[in-house]
C-alpha cells in the first residue's frame, strides 16, 4: 500500500491481500489516506514512502530492528537505503499519528487465531 500499487481495486483474484482486513472496506480507504499522508512526507524528503516507513519503525529505539521481506532486488535497495533517511521529531510525531489510524486488524480470523491461539 505505501508503495502507490494498490490504491483502486487492482488486486487480483489470488492475491492474499483480497483476505487482509486493511484491504477492504472502509479501512482500506482509511489506510488509503494514511499511505498518501506517509508519501507525502516522503516526497518532502525526496525519499520512498516504504523508507519512511523503516526510518520510523527504527526510530523506536535501539532494541528494534527492521526485517522487511522482498522479492526484488530494488526493492532491497530501497529498503537498505531507509538506514540513510533522518526523521524529524515532528515527521515523527506525525507518524505516530498516523500509526493510530490504521484501519482494520493485521490479519483475518484464522491468522489472528494462527497467532494468539
Amino acid at each position: 500500500m505505501l508503495s502507490g500499487r494498490f490504491k483502486n481495486d487492482s488486486l487480483g483474484a489470488e492475491d492474499w491481500r483480497k483476505s487482509n482486513p486493511r484491504f477492504q472496506g472502509k479501512a482500506q480507504m482509511t489506510n488509503l489516506i494514511v499511505a498518501d499522508e506517509i508519501e507525502a512526507i516522503a516526497q518532502n524528503k525526496a525519499c520512498a514512502a516504504a523508507q519512511v516507513a523503516l526510518a520510523w519503525v527504527m526510530a523506536q529505539g535501539d532494541h528494534v530492528l527492521t526485517i522487511p521481506g522482498t522479492t526484488r532486488l530494488e526493492n532491497l535497495e530501497t529498503n537498505v537505503g531507509s538506514y540513510d533517511i533522518s526523521l524529524e521529531p515532528s515527521e515523527l510525531d506525525a507518524l505516530i499519528r498516523l500509526a493510530e489510524r490504521v484501519g482494520g486488524e493485521r490479519y483475518d480470523e484464522l491468522g489472528m487465531r494462527t497467532i494468539y491461539g
